[in-house]
């Protein structure tokens, strides 16, 4: 699965990313290991929305969120993703909804393991998608990105880390 992560970052290795996220979900199912499986499936989501493809976006974070209910920080991560792909599917309602529990959840567990940069980014998407106001949650999500990188010991890794797709989407809004 990390094999899988590690190659979606590369535009160019999509297409095998995908294959090695597939057979880890075809593993993680045979072993009945719901919650890897799950994360798994977020990782396809996210690969899903960097393709273009909300709809499979949406199907596969659905899923996620679903076999990672016991699990709440990989499953914010798996909301804001769907909710991203709401937003693109034109169902903003839907969206500002799992974009708003997956900031919750972000907020009560202050981090989650994964995808920390997405749930913030969804709900901005979300709340301009439904007409709201975001200002507020703007400078939340640029603020909160702004403490993660201050963390990073080295330019260059700060300067790596803002340029990861939503980090580089946050800081344009």
């Amino acid at each position: 699965m990390n094999l899988g992560f590690a190659l979606a970052a590369v535009a160019m290795h999509r297409a095998e990313a995908r294959r090695v996220l597939d057979d880890a979900i075809g593993e993680c199912r045979a072993v009945g290991n719901v919650r890897l499986e799950g994360w798994a499936r977020a990782h396809v989501a996210g690969l899903a929305l960097a393709n273009g493809d909300a709809a499979s976006a949406e199907s596969e974070a659905r899923t996620a969120a679903e076999l990672l209910a016991t699990s709440p920080g990989l499953r914010a991560w798996a909301l804001g993703v769907r909710a991203r792909a709401l937003v693109r599917l034109g169902r903003a309602a839907e969206a500002l909804e799992d974009a708003r529990a997956a900031v919750a959840t972000l907020d009560a567990l202050d981090g989650l393991l994964q995808g920390e940069s997405i749930p913030p980014l969804a709900l901005v998407e979300a709340l301009r998608a439904c007409g709201e106001d975001a200002t507020s949650a703007i400078a939340s999500a640029k603020a909160r990105l702004a403490r993660r990188a201050d963390r990073l010991g080295r330019d260059e890794w700060r300067a790596s880390f803002l340029a990861i797709a939503e980090n580089a989407a946050t800081l344009a809004l």
